[in-house]
């Protein structure tokens, strides 16, 4: 019995199949995103910045902070990427 796909159109949909699930397992492997946020102690911390008020002057000059889906949570975090952008570093 002869295929239902031809040799090429086999060849093709084993590509797509293939880089699907490289595409899959690339997700599964990403880091954490939860390990990107960081919180005003721990910038200080990092920068060895004495007052958490600078964060707070910072983020009336363009630092983004991460808004909770909780309302009531009083702890402000943020992207550790927008803090390096913001500071002009390329990376953390």
């Amino acid at each position: 019995m002869e295929g239902i796909l031809s040799t090429a159109m086999e060849a093709q949909l084993l590509s797509v199949i293939e880089s699907k699930i490289d595409e899959a397992v690339a997700k599964r492997s990403s880091p954490d995103p939860w390990s990107n946020i960081v919180t005003r102690k721990e910038i200080c911390e990092r920068f060895n910045i004495k007052d958490t008020q600078t964060i707070a002057n910072w983020e009336k000059k363009g630092l983004k902070s991460c808004v909770s889906p909780y309302v009531d949570t009083k702890t402000i975090v943020y992207d550790k990427r927008e803090v390096a952008k913001f500071l002009g570093y390329d990376n953390w």
